[in-house]
């Protein structure tokens, strides 16, 4: 009986620990927190594959197809989620910060796009473009960071634990 008891308990905190995480991030906030763990991953896909690339592990069309369908096309997903939040229930700062943040992830996907294409057409001129779209979508992201954290310290929770973002190389 008392080992029935202490088993329920420990049932109900769980969930209620997991019910008070999943509230405490929930809504446009919530979104947030996913894209920049979804970039996480993603900008670590796209140096495994950048590096495998330089190493010649994998050639030109493998590189192009990975970035394709593990970067962009997962990337393009989070974006048209995003295009779905609801802005009406924010401030005048919520909403430009979520216009900075639609900016930057169109940056990343141009720069990944310019790649795509430069490795595609065999050429380095577009590396140079993508690695400017690159840094663009770098310092938006930089000042979004700034401002959750001014404004309301999310940037300690998630993927910015300790208000700067752990992530993997920005650049193309």
């Amino acid at each position: 009986m008392v080992l029935a008891t202490i088993g329920i308990f420990l049932i109900l905190l769980a969930a209620y620990v997991r019910w008070r995480n999943q509230e405490r991030l929930t809504g446009p906030l919530a979104e947030v927190n996913q894209i920049f763990l979804l970039e996480q991953e993603l900008l670590a896909t796209y140096d495994q594959a950048k590096t495998a690339l330089a190493e010649e592990k994998i050639d030109a069309e493998t590189f192009v197809n990975i970035i394709k369908t593990e970067v962009l096309a997962p990337w393009r997903e989070a974006q048209s989620r995003l295009r779905k939040v609801d802005f009406n229930r924010l401030t005048e700062k919520g909403k430009r910060l979520f216009e900075s943040l639609q900016r930057m992830m169109k940056l990343r996907e141009q720069a990944w796009g310019l790649v795509v294409d430069s490795i595609r057409e065999g050429s380095g001129e577009g590396m140079e473009s993508a690695a400017q779209k690159a840094a663009e979508a770098d310092r938006l992201e930089d000042e979004i960071f700034a401002e959750m954290k001014a404004e309301s310290g999310a940037a300690n929770e998630g993927p910015m634990s300790n208000g700067t973002p752990r992530r993997a190389s920005r650049r193309p």
